[in-house]
């Protein structure tokens, strides 16, 4: 029983992602453009996640250990538990931030248009250097996103 809710579960998940997908497509290829890509493509994912997650049940409680220092560049993990634990990351992250993704994900619909336009960053890893210019993407995207985000 337990293995046909977990089923059940995934093929809801992937009925509301395909709906969201259609439904988003336009906004995001319209929206992730030009000098406010960053700004419009941090308040599609934010959307996206809130809803993604109401569907899905999930209610999300933030507790900070310590408080991130704007400053400095860090490298956070999903755990990757489900497909939803990215997306939850847009709504437990306040600041803009890239994703670093393999790069298979360039095969998924919509999702892929981030990628494509340098809002997040594909990692190829069948190369070493291929996976190192991923670095210097995250660098340029980096200083970018803090230009329209006005930190300190």
């Amino acid at each position: 029983m337990k293995k046909f809710l977990s089923f059940s579960f995934f093929l809801y998940i992937g009925f509301v992602y395909v709906v969201f997908c259609i439904t988003l497509w336009a906004p995001i290829f319209l929206l992730i453009r030009g000098e406010n890509k960053y700004k419009n493509a941090k308040a599609i994912k934010f959307f996206w996640s809130k809803w993604m997650s109401f569907l899905a049940g999930v209610k999300l409680e933030t507790v900070f250990l310590s408080k991130l220092d704007l400053q400095k560049n860090y490298i956070i993990c999903a755990n990757h538990k489900s497909y939803l634990d990215i997306l939850l990351m847009y709504q437990i992250i306040d600041q803009d931030f890239a994703f670093l993704g393999k790069s298979e994900i360039l095969k998924w619909p919509v999702i892929n248009m981030f990628f494509k336009r340098g809002i997040d960053i594909p990692v190829y890893r069948d190369s070493k250097t291929r996976a190192a210019e991923c670095l210097v993407l995250e660098k340029k995207g980096n200083k970018k996103r803090k230009e329209y985000n006005h930190l300190p």
